[in-house]
């Protein structure tokens, strides 16, 4: 029997990891491992002029939300700015816990 897997994939922004590991992530759901991806930011610095910055938010995090939940897997967005992330042993730290 295979033992499960925990695939962990992490990205920038929120769509990073989505774009860049999906067929993976998928891949490794459907042979019944865990999956978890994390976004460092939201991304809400990338937001177009005609959408607010806390509704572009809201909409990053509720589709990544619902990525994670098609794969039976869950969510993590980290409490970074874009742009605003330490370029220190810190964003380690936060990522471990």
């Amino acid at each position: 029997m295979r033992k499960q897997l925990h695939i962990m994939a992490v990205g920038a922004h929120i769509i990073d990891a989505e774009l860049s590991c999906g067929k993976t992530l998928a891949k490794h759901s459907l042979l019944g491992d865990k999956i978890t991806t994390v976004a460092i930011t939201a991304g809400e610095g990338g937001h177009p002029a005609e959408i607010p910055v806390d509704e572009f938010y809201k909409m990053n995090i509720e589709g990544a939300t619902k990525f994670a939940e098609a794969l039976g897997g869950n969510f993590i967005c980290m409490d970074y700015k874009d742009a605003n992330v330490p370029e220190n042993e810190e964003i380690y730290n936060d990522m471990a816990e």
